[in-house]
């Protein structure tokens, strides 16, 4: 009988050091502080190998005392290693979760809407927008998104080639970038459909140009899953800050337009998800 708790015994510090190594990867994947698991398990092992001749005794000797000894220490680590057990459960779903929990808010071009308006012969307006931008907000709250400038899009074929090579010159500045930082906490704290308006500094980088602009924005959280990032107001671009001044000149010209203005009104819809 005393031989049947040996192998039991044996069983379970197999299956202990198992759960031991699984605890130790979700701890290295999920986060440090969860290195205890391997702590406690060495402490375990330690008290194991302190009490070894002891251990050996009571399971070879065939006397009842000998035998209550080794079922009631079988008994502590059947207890322990259930513990143990229970725990790393927890821990993997944990790290099953971790992944959304700490991910970033992706921005769905798809969904979204980058639009500015030029203005000519000083009272025409005319609305035109990006069709490719990408971007994400980050669990900082890092604000990050990238505009591809041969993606404008005017309506007018002529139009967009002049834009693109005359004025925001893509192949040397095919990119224009956009960065700030949202309050990812307040904006987390909403109910689902509520919303706030902030003033926000964000850098636009134009044209070799980093210049930080104002923009008041709104907020909306549509679900737990799903944010609307929505200009309150246009943001005013001056061509003149990110020297653009002489590619409006050179737009006139092509045009044959009288004037073009340099301030450019920017508004965006965008949707980031999780």
């Amino acid at each position: 009988m005393c031989q049947h708790y040996l192998h039991k015994y044996n069983e379970l510090f197999d299956l202990v050091d198992i759960v031991s190594l699984f605890s130790f990867l979700i701890s290295l994947t999920l986060m440090p502080k969860l290195s205890i698991i391997v702590t406690r398990e060495k402490q375990y092992k330690r008290a194991e190998n302190e009490t070894s001749e002891y251990d050996a005794h009571c399971f070879i000797v065939k006397s009842a005392e000998s035998c209550d000894s080794a079922r009631t220490k079988l008994k502590f680590y059947i207890f322990k290693g259930k513990q143990m057990k229970m725990y790393s459960l927890f821990m993997c779903a944990l790290l099953v979760l971790a992944p959304n929990a700490f991910a970033d808010w992706i921005l769905q071009t798809e969904e979204s809407l980058l639009n500015f308006v030029s203005i000519k012969k000083d009272a025409i307006a005319e609305i035109s927008h990006f069709k490719q931008f990408n971007g994400s907000i980050d669990e900082k709250g890092k604000l990050s998104v990238s505009v591809d400038l041969s993606s404008v899009d005017t309506k007018i074929g002529i139009r967009d080639e002049r834009l693109k090579n005359n004025f925001f010159n893509v192949s040397k500045y095919a990119n224009a970038m956009l960065t700030g930082n949202v309050e990812i906490s307040r904006a987390s704290s909403l109910e689902n459909g509520d919303y706030y308006t902030d003033l926000v500094n964000l850098t636009l980088s134009l044209h070799g140009v980093d210049k930080q602009v104002q923009a008041e924005v709104t907020i909306v959280k549509l679900n737990e899953n799903k944010w609307l990032v929505s200009s309150a107001k246009p943001v005013i671009v001056n061509a003149g800050d990110y020297k653009l001044a002489e590619g409006i000149e050179t737009l006139k010209k092509l045009a044959g337009l009288p004037n073009i203005s340099l301030a450019v009104p920017v508004t965006f819809e965008l949707i980031f998800k999780k």
